[in-house]
């Protein structure tokens, strides 16, 4: 199954979802953060084990809402949260380096 359909492309796409009803989506917002706070590193989720088949697509903008803050908030090589292959079906922590990042270092 190719969760990648779901990535989020721009912030606005939260809009749909937040519009709907803000206070379910920011429950629901809640509830992700707390569990990709909770994964420790090495550990691997599979998307399909944790989320119903009809919130894939908030789900998934969600954690890619998740690494984006992220990313602008960890050191470079800290354990960080990622996709685990490019169909975003499972989620993991891991420690990498970020070419973007290294980029900026040496920029």
């Amino acid at each position: 199954m190719d969760l990648s359909i779901y990535r989020l492309n721009s912030i606005s796409e939260l809009d749909e979802f937040i519009n709907l009803s803000p206070s379910r989506f920011w429950a629901f917002q809640d509830e992700v953060y707390a569990l990709l706070n909770s994964i420790s590193e090495g550990a691997v989720i599979n998307v399909s084990d944790i989320v119903k088949e009809k919130s894939y697509e908030v789900f998934i903008k969600t954690v890619c809402e998740y690494i984006i803050e992220e990313n602008n908030q960890i050191e470079l090589g800290s354990p960080h949260i990622e996709f685990k292959d490019e169909f975003y079906n499972q989620i993991t922590r891991t420690r990498s380096f970020s070419l973007s990042k290294v980029r900026d270092i040496v920029a």
